[in-house]
């Protein structure tokens, strides 16, 4: 057990459980999750860790599940741009005991607990909606970037957006699309091909 420092209370509490929040992505968006997370922790006397943000050494996802697993966490909380690839240490900690949840992009073979997800199918109309209030009147060229570790869900939804795009037109808008495949194994190679694009 662990025991850390009530900040509201400035009183020690002793916390029951202790998970992790692994993310390769630390955008706005994930901070935003993960905070809010750690509220709800809080509530339930937990102590929700994110793995490997802010440390001086950079971690690559697998290494912050290899840490979590040989920690003997009590979950893990995981968001990777691709699922892809873990399965064999989500199994590892699926082994240990320890229940693994993936975020947004699901390994349906590994040993996960659960996945937590958007629907591909309305999130490719959503994006279509937001494209069309884009355009403007005459012709208009649309640009999809796409992950070149794409999924069946990267693949289901830019059909959903064609798909909208094409349902949706309006007379005297017209468009033509464009998929632009992105590396996105790191951070480096996905800022040189945004680039050159």
């Amino acid at each position: 057990r662990l025991l850390t420092l009530d900040q509201a209370e400035n009183t020690p509490a002793r916390l029951e459980r202790h998970y992790v929040f692994i993310s390769d992505d630390a955008s706005d968006l994930w901070t935003n999750v993960y905070d809010a997370a750690v509220e709800k922790a809080k509530e339930k006397k937990a102590y929700l860790e994110w793995i490997g943000k802010d440390s001086p050494v950079e971690y690559t996802t697998e290494d912050c599940l290899r840490i979590a697993s040989a920690a003997g966490v009590d979950g893990i909380i995981l968001y990777k741009n691709a699922a892809e690839g873990l399965t064999g240490l989500i199994d590892t900690a699926g082994e240990a005991g320890i229940p693994v949840v993936l975020l947004f992009n699901d390994d349906s073979e590994s040993a996960r607990m659960s996945y937590v997800g958007i629907n591909s199918y309305q999130m490719g109309e959503f994006y279509g909606g937001q494209i069309l209030e884009a355009m403007k009147e005459g012709s208009n060229k649309v640009g999809v970037l796409m992950s070149t570790q794409g999924s069946a869900n990267s693949s289901l939804m830019y059909s959903r957006i064609v798909q909208t795009l094409e349902n949706r037109k309006t007379p005297g808008r017209e468009f033509a699309i464009s998929v632009y495949e992105v590396d996105t194994s790191s951070n480096f190679d996905a800022e040189e091909d945004i680039r050159d694009i």
